[in-house]
């Protein structure tokens, strides 16, 4: 009986094969030349003769012996249910023609998570545009390794292939270990050593997995433990090594490596504008592109901060494909072609890749961009690694049509092309500036009105260049946006009308800061004392307009023993540089002051008005004395010497006045050092007052309200 049935089934299938082939379709192999007799062999057959005369009859199939299943449908079309118009339409109507071949690949669609919808601009190559959705095959939880499914269809959801790499009939397969990890990740040191004749230094942690494990001819599923094991060291070959256990007995299931050691490696490189410089056209320079995406058929690399990249498991040639696209930066030309590179890579290692090697204005645009946001994002991270606020991809849109402007949207960066007496407006200290605006907000201190939003991104690009000048030859040789080093003083807040003329005394007090330990400690010491003081404020101040507060956040960021009233290491370098630019110096408080008895208001012609206090030396003792300086409506102060009463208390008297009197007064104390502090001191007003006779107010008017009339506003 079985022999007959395997002839009458053997005859059935070579009449169907002698349809297809007058079809065009080409038919599955025959059993004796493929060795495909094997358990579930014809049944797939029978369901995919079905199948492809309900689906056109214009469909091939690929049986694998290893899965008893088919493993690739292809060759004609089939429309679905509905017409997707979303990913997530797309993986629903995948899923549909997946249960619907299921008695092909016997893959049960419980067991596959939907991983990426991918759209193929294949168009471009003289076909049709296309999407592929990707499915991982899971078991509770736990991956298949190399478990996957891909579905091909046409933009209308016409089902075009179905592709399998996953093990059939694996629901409700048992994930439950035996083994623990700590005993496979022992086992794999043990095996490491024994296959390398070294020990391991780096062992990561143990994976449970679902391995497709070769028994015989066919493929069977194994659960098991899953671990890299690695040594490295200087000057010596790497090795590596992903072991599998299984994790039921703790057999070794074998090892595939994680180490390889014939790649193909290289260095990028483009010609940018060099330092501070705009592009001229002639004055472009080599500089390596870091952290820029390199792609290939053979696998892809990012470059490191050298430009240099491996593309791990490739061999030569290669032909690798570059733009300015990477982790921290990605670029557009408006109104041009975006740059792109296709080159061979010959050799295994020493390729070099030029970009941009004619230094065209708009090519070179969008290399100043990304390689300057980048060095931008690693200058932060070499000044603070903790620091995550510029590990984000910025959009740089280049070459817009206008001239002589750059912007920060808050989604983009933005430059013009050269025109209108200015020069391309993608370069170094502009990029700079204008990311300085993007970080303002990460960091959370914005971009306030009062110039604080231009001063501050203005730092960002004088201490990345370490150069004063923000836009040099913007407008031609000589004709500079902002210069760090100007004389305009601190005045209050808008004093100058303009916000990037308001932002000055900020740029400039830094700049002056940045001078001062420079001149103290030497050039590069003092370029990383300021590069993280700056960096430091960032972090931990949201300071968003422009006055002392941000030299005193400075000061205490640089003190080192938790009283800035001491001074601090660096006072004179940075309160130095505030006043440089005309901000109010910071006191140091030599001298204390307490228990203040203060003269009243008073309708006493008679007086004396006594004032009294102790007097401590901060740090420096003993008090040499005490001084009570006095005016009266406004006059000039008179010195009266304070009368030493016992401990640390000092006295003295302002004389009686005649009604109306304004009295203004503050006291002046000397330490051992001969060093001076005041009462009340300058950042509280500097001055007491009271007054003398009796005060009635008739009329109050602020001017704000509105009562009478009145309007305000800025005129210019």
């Amino acid at each position: 009986m079985r022999t007959a049935l395997l002839v009458g089934l053997l005859l059935t299938l070579t009449a169907w094969s002698a349809e297809a082939q007058q079809r065009g379709s080409t038919p599955a192999p025959h059993p004796a030349e493929s060795e495909a007799l094997a358990p579930g062999y014809f049944d797939v057959m029978e369901a995919f003769e079905q199948w492809n005369a309900e689906s056109g009859g214009m469909w091939r199939v690929n049986y694998a012996r290893e899965t008893q299943a088919a493993t690739f449908l292809y060759g004609g079309s089939k429309a679905g249910s509905f017409v997707p118009r979303a990913d997530a339409e797309f993986f629903l109507l995948a899923r549909d023609f997946l249960v619907e071949t299921a008695n092909l690949h016997r893959v049960d669609p419980s067991t596959l998570v939907e991983d990426r919808a991918v759209f193929l601009p294949l168009g471009n190559a003289g076909s049709t545009d296309k999407l592929t959705v990707r499915y991982e095959q899971h078991v509770n939880g736990v991956p298949v390794i190399g478990g996957s499914v891909n579905v091909l269809f046409s933009l209308q959801g016409r089902l075009l292939s179905i592709d399998v790499a996953a093990l059939p009939e694996l629901a409700g397969f048992d994930t439950h270990a035996l083994i623990a990890g700590r005993e496979a990740r022992a086992a794999t040191a043990r095996q490491f050593r024994s296959d390398t004749g070294v020990v391991p230094n780096h062992l990561e942690g143990a994976e449970l997995k679902i391995l497709m494990h070769r028994e015989g001819k066919h493929l069977a599923p194994r659960l098991v433990w899953e671990i890299n094991a690695r040594w490295q060291q200087a000057d010596f070959e790497q090795q590596g090594w992903r072991y599998r256990f299984d994790a039921r007995d703790g057999s070794p299931l074998g090892r595939v490596p994680s180490v390889h050691n014939f790649d193909v490696s290289g260095t990028v490189t483009s010609l940018v504008s060099p330092g501070s410089d705009p592009d001229n056209g002639s004055n472009a320079a080599p500089l390596d592109m870091a952290n820029i995406n390199v792609t290939s058929p053979q696998g892809n690399a990012v470059t490191d901060v050298n430009g240099n990249f491996t593309i791990i498991g490739a061999t030569e040639p290669v032909q690798l494909t570059v733009d300015y696209t990477g982790t921290w930066a990605f670029t557009t030309s408006q109104g041009n072609p975006d740059y792109t590179l296709n080159t061979t890579l010959a050799a295994a290692s020493g390729n070099v890749v030029a970009m941009n090697p004619t230094a065209l204005e708009f090519d070179t645009a969008e290399a100043n961009a990304f390689s300057w946001i980048t060095q931008m994002r690693n200058w932060t991270v070499s000044i603070n690694p903790a620091d995550t606020t510029s590990n984000f991809q910025a959009f740089a849109s280049v070459n817009q049509s206008t001239t002589c402007n750059a912007s920060f949207n808050g989604a983009a960066v933005n430059f013009r092309i050269a025109g209108g007496g200015c020069v391309n407006s993608s370069y170094s200290s502009v990029v700079l500036h204008e990311m300085g605006h993007w970080l303002n907000e990460r960091y959370g201190s914005g971009n306030g009105g009062d110039g604080f939003g231009e001063g501050n991104s203005d730092i960002f690009s004088i201490f990345i260049l370490d150069d004063p000048i923000v836009g040099k030859d913007f407008g031609g040789p000589g004709s500079h946006i902002r210069d760090a080093e100007n004389a305009l003083p601190w005045c209050g807040n808008s004093c100058y009308g303009q916000v990037h003329a308001d932002g000055e005394p900020l740029m400039g007090a830094a700049w002056n800061v940045r001078k001062n330990l420079k001149a103290t400690h030497g050039d590069a010491l003092g370029r990383l004392m300021s590069d993280t003081l700056f960096n430091s404020w960032m972090n931990a101040y949201d300071d968003g307009t422009i006055g002392p507060i941000i030299r005193d956040h400075w000061l205490v960021l640089d003190d080192d023993n938790g009283n800035v009233n001491d001074g601090t290491p660096n006072f004179s370098e940075i309160d130095g540089g505030f006043v440089q630019q005309g901000f109010p110096t910071f006191e140091i408080t030599f001298v204390n002051f307490a228990n203040v008895i203060k003269p009243a208001n008073t309708q006493s012609e008679a007086g004396p008005y006594t004032v009294q206090l102790d007097v401590t030396p901060e740090f420096n003792p003993p008090v040499l004395g005490a001084d009570l300086f006095y005016r009266v409506d406004g006059g000039p102060f008179t010195q009266v010497p304070m009368t030493f009463v016992s401990g640390d208390t000092y006295t003295a008297d302002i004389p009686g006045q005649l009604s109306p009197a304004r009295v203004e007064w503050f006291v002046e104390g000397s330490d051992g050092g001969a060093n001076t502090s005041a009462f009340p001191p300058a950042i509280l007003g500097g001055l007491e007052m009271f007054e003398v006779g009796l005060r009635t107010d008739y009329f109050v008017d602020d001017f704000e309200s509105g009562v009478g009339g009145w309007t305000h506003g800025q005129i210019a």
